[in-house]
């Protein structure tokens, strides 16, 4: 009985017998391995808070003892029944239907105004835009610059509090070095 050499070899040394377990693992699982991560933290951060919430919304919930009595749709009740809620609940409607329409419609009509006219009105816009692009590392420069200051950083002043020595971070090559 002779045994041949690509029977000998282990499966996954047998060339394209990685490609092929891929296909098969792709076509079984498909996109899921790629989602799981994500639909798990959805799962976890927002669908069961408000499974949660809509749960305990039917109990009379004592938060410090960690227990609470069913009270079906009394808490549902007495929450119509407030006037405060009504009128708060007005309040947000009103200013939804007053906002969401200049919301919308303003930044629309100026998007197509500034879309048929190439003019200096659009290179304005267009460096309104990318400004806080521009500004961002900026910003973080000069908190750090402040910071790291020298004489007056907030650094060398905590360094100061623990009985350390003030040091040149930005104008001496030591910190780096080590």
């Amino acid at each position: 009985m002779t045994i041949s050499a690509e029977r000998t070899l282990p499966t996954a040394a047998q060339p394209g017998t990685v490609a092929r377990l891929r296909g098969r693992v792709a076509r079984r699982f498909g996109h899921w391995p790629y989602l799981a991560p994500a639909v798990g933290l959805l799962a976890v951060w927002v669908y069961l808070p408000v499974v949660l919430t809509l749960l305990l919304s039917f109990l009379d919930w004592h938060l410090v003892r960690w227990e609470g009595e069913l009270v079906g749709l009394d808490n549902f009740r007495r929450l119509l029944a407030d006037p405060e809620f009504r009128s708060a609940a007005v309040q947000t409607v009103a200013y939804a239907a007053g906002l969401l329409p200049f919301a919308t419609v303003a930044p629309l009509a100026m998007a197509v105004l500034l879309w048929k006219h190439d003019g200096p009105a659009m290179r304005v816009y267009r460096a309104l835009l990318f400004l806080p692009v521009v500004l961002a590392p900026v910003a973080t420069a000069v908190s750090w610059r402040f910071l790291l200051d020298p004489l007056q950083g907030l650094v060398n002043a905590l360094l100061g509090v623990v009985g350390l020595p003030a040091v040149n971070w930005l104008g001496s090559g030591v910190p780096a070095s080590g």
